[in-house]
């Protein structure tokens, strides 16, 4: 059997992999980038918990980023479960902030 950081160190290689190839086929017209970019990193957040907390805070810090994964998250929701686990594990805290009624709090007229 594959001890636990032998099998983490080799899920972050072929996730790094994977991230590499999509950086190379995000430009062309085949539409394989995106969804292997997604793969990847759902991988390496998952395998490393060093990861997870780097792309928590490349989210928080670009909503472009932040707004780009939320989509592909609720996007694999529906169509692959495993991928929008880990992708929802880096949301930024921005995201977890509980909303105010608007009866609750309005300025008084």
């Amino acid at each position: 059997m594959i001890d636990a950081p032998m099998l983490a160190t080799f899920h972050s290689v072929i996730a790094l992999s994977g991230l590499l190839v999509g950086l190379v086929l995000l430009p062309t017209p085949v539409p394989l980038g995106l969804p292997l970019i997604a793969g990847s990193l759902a991988l390496m957040v998952a395998a490393n918990p060093r990861a997870r907390r780097r792309l928590r805070g490349l989210r928080g810090r670009s909503r472009r980023l932040d707004a780009r994964l939320y989509l592909l998250e609720a996007r694999a929701r529906h169509h692959i479960r495993p991928l929008a686990g880990p992708l929802r594990a880096t949301r930024p805290p921005h995201r977890f902030r509980v909303r105010r009624r608007r009866g609750l709090h309005a300025d008084p007229d």
